[in-house]
């Protein structure tokens, strides 16, 4: 029977499928369909596809190819599943625009994900011909290549892989791979070993090329934002280069290396640093030592240095925990989801040991009060390390010590028995009803209540409401009332940033005796 014959009323039921739609695109169909197909179906799909016009097959690219990555994890022979259809993978890689990058990278992905010759000979001929277009897909597709590997399949991907270099998605990757292969000890001599000329020379170029990033300066916030990306980019690829370099243990490549010690990046003079310190030149070990004061790389010197086991030189004053948890909150701020910089200005708060959610012993927690300054004005607010690393938009600086910890805490609990009902869903009506009666009309004025906290063996009622004039956030549960002003209205303290406070000083009190909040 065919392929077309054996599989069509398959790909008619997904087809039907009312999740399709062509408004929620290439993985519409759902999961539970998809989940019910077996290894000869999804071989079947794949050669029934591979067979039909691009257009048929689009809808279900993502879903069919993630279909075969689940079968392919749970199989003891994952090539038996994948290496039969390698020309059917092939028609549908090429098949797909170039505008679909996320679903070539998917395919990519599943081969990697079979270690053997064929399929990672596949992969190899195919990035050759399509490279993923973005980092990101890049790294989808060869993140499966990250494992104990034996040195003939790492001959499969080396030194061919090095062509791809010059591509900007795939150059990162590549050489974090190699390098990867070589710190695990895969391969007795570094992949790109032959090739360190041709590395040297790209780091050299690079080097130039951030130079002039650093002193453009953008017109716009479009500009900005192209900027950073260029900037994320090389860096990217720079570190891989300089750990490819130190790694091949040549030091007449240092001179390519010193003129990164200037550069204004300070990642990049900490990763400079490390490699002439791997490659015995004693500068990069008293560069690395110096940047152990400056809080944004703090931890990675720190790692670097215990590394090279030069740790012990470094002042005490930048190894104590209050030193290490400062560094941690400064590096997740100056993340580019966060503030993308450092703050200007950072002091302790508060510090105290704690016994945490989700840990079994104290946890030392500090508070840091920070600071960014610019011409535009100035925004200051206060941070949590240790347990976690996090700030909120709500202005902390007026707020206790013990509030700011209770916050942390409640943002960062989860549980089965911690969770929210909508105010007028069947469950939570009695309950609300039971707690606004409980509210003292001649104290709040209830705006809105917002929803019921299910709150281990609490009921707890979240209303907007008016006190004396000033707006806020009152909770009510079987116990207590609390109640929360807005504070400042440009940063207020919101309803969800309240709950997180009950909640964590529920939490925080269970746990440490004579803790209040």
């Amino acid at each position: 029977m065919s392929a077309e014959m054996s599989v069509e009323p398959l790909f008619q039921k997904l087809h039907d499928d009312p999740a399709l739609t062509a408004d929620n695109g290439p993985a519409a169909s759902s999961t539970a369909l998809w989940n019910d197909v077996d290894v000869l179906q999804w071989q079947q799909l794949v050669e029934y596809f591979a067979q039909q016009k691009s257009q048929q097959f689009a809808p279900f690219g993502e879903s069919l190819i993630r279909r075969g990555l689940g079968l392919v994890l749970d199989h003891k022979q994952p090539e038996t599943i994948v290496s039969p259809q390698l020309a059917n993978l092939s028609l549908l890689f090429h098949a797909a625009s170039g505008a679909d990058d996320s679903f070539r990278a998917l395919v990519l992905n599943l081969l990697s994900s079979v270690p053997v010759e064929e399929t990672w000979q596949e992969f190899v001929t195919l990035v050759t011909v399509a490279a993923p277009q973005t980092p990101q897909t890049a790294v989808v597709a060869m993140t499966p290549l990250f494992r104990s590997t034996p040195s003939d399949l790492i001959a499969v991907l080396f030194p061919k892989l090095a062509d791809q270099l010059g591509q900007l998605s795939l150059a990162a990757p590549i050489l974090d791979l190699a390098n990867y292969y070589t710190r695990q000890g895969c391969s007795s001599v570094h992949p790109l070993r032959d090739h360190a000329l041709t590395l040297a020379s790209m780091l050299r170029q690079l080097t130039q090329e951030m130079l002039c990033l650093e002193e453009r300066t953008p017109e716009s916030h479009d500009q900005l934002v192209r900027l950073g990306q260029q900037v994320n980019d090389a860096v990217a690829i720079m570190i891989g280069l300089l750990d490819a370099l130190a790694l091949i243990d040549d030091n007449q490549h240092a001179a390519v290396i010193y003129p990164l010690l200037e550069i204004a990046h300070r990642r990049l003079r900490v990763e400079a640093a490390a490699a002439l310190a791997r490659l015995g030149e004693s500068v990069g070990e008293e560069s690395l030592i110096a940047m152990a004061a400056e809080r944004a790389v703090r931890l990675t010197v720190l790692a670097y240095a215990e590394e090279l086991g030069i740790d012990q030189r470094i002042d005490t004053v930048y190894r104590v925990p209050e030193a290490r948890a400062e560094g941690e909150l400064v590096a997740w701020l100056a993340e580019p989801t966060q503030f993308a910089m450092p703050p200007d200005e950072m002091s302790l708060f508060d510090q105290r040991s704690l016994n945490w959610p989700g840990y079994d012993e104290p946890v030392d927690c500090f508070l840091f009060r920070f600071g960014y300054s610019r011409d535009t004005g100035s925004f200051e607010n206060i941070g949590i390390s240790g347990p976690i690393s996090k700030t909120v938009s709500s202005d902390l600086l007026d707020l206790p010590p013990q509030q700011i910890y209770a916050l942390f805490a409640g943002l960062d609990s989860e549980h089965d028995d911690i969770y929210e009902l909508h105010v007028e869903s069947e469950t939570a009506t009695r309950h609300v009803a039971r707690l606004l009666a409980r509210i003292p009309q001649e104290e709040y004025w209830v705006d809105q209540p917002l929803w019921l906290g299910v709150f281990f063996e609490y009921r707890v009622l979240v209303v907007t409401a008016d006190r004396n004039s000033a707006k806020g956030t009152l909770i009510i549960d079987e116990e207590c009332l609390q109640w929360y002003p807005t504070g400042n209205p440009n940063r207020p303290v919101e309803p969800e940033q309240a709950y997180a406070i009950y909640k964590g000083r529920r939490l925080l009190n269970a746990f440490n005796d004579g803790f209040t909040s």
